[in-house]
């Protein structure tokens, strides 16, 4: 995903509603990644968070990680390992330890989607058979088709085939 063109900060960095606006976020959004550890804005003696150009960039690659539904701990991993080490082997090995949980969780969330898009395959299959049908897609009028005890097998048929009022699918 390619960053959009930077846009100006102020000297001072920004204040979290101007932030929100700038991302397209809620301020609260904004605050539970820092209470969850992902963000550490600079604070004005008055207490009012600012943040700088890093904070931005930070929290962009943090909304793609969390839209992909990745662990907000494994993220803070990642984000601490440095900060929490005394060498720079210490740090490779956390970062390493941090980059290797991301890892794993996003295989296992492709896996997970190549079994989805292996399921969603079959069903356009199945519901290709129907293409062309001129009776009304219901279980009196489908029973008969032996499409329709094909699709009943298929758990994503079975999820989206009518079931309106009195009309239960063919049992094949």
């Amino acid at each position: 995903m390619a960053a959009p063109a930077p846009r100006e900060m102020p000297s001072d960095g920004l204040k979290i509603g101007d932030l929100a606006r700038r991302l397209d976020m809620a301020p609260s959004a904004i605050r539970f990644y820092e209470d969850r550890g992902l963000l550490a804005p600079r604070r004005t003696a008055g207490g009012t968070r600012r943040y700088g150009a890093a904070d931005v960039e930070r929290l962009r690659l943090i909304r793609e990680l969390a839209a992909l539904d990745l662990p907000l701990d494994l993220v803070r991993d990642l984000v601490a390992a440095r900060p929490r080490s005394d060498t720079g082997d210490d740090a490779a090995r956390r970062l390493d330890d941090a980059l290797g949980g991301l890892w794993a969780e996003v295989e296992r969330k492709m896996r997970a989607a190549r079994f989805l898009l292996d399921r969603l395959a079959a069903a356009r299959s199945l519901n290709h058979r129907c293409l062309g049908c001129r009776k009304p897609p219901r279980a009196d009028t489908c029973a008969a088709c032996p499409a329709s005890a094909m699709m009943l097998g298929h758990d994503l048929v079975r999820f989206y085939w009518d079931r309106g009022a009195g009309d239960e699918p063919a049992e094949g």
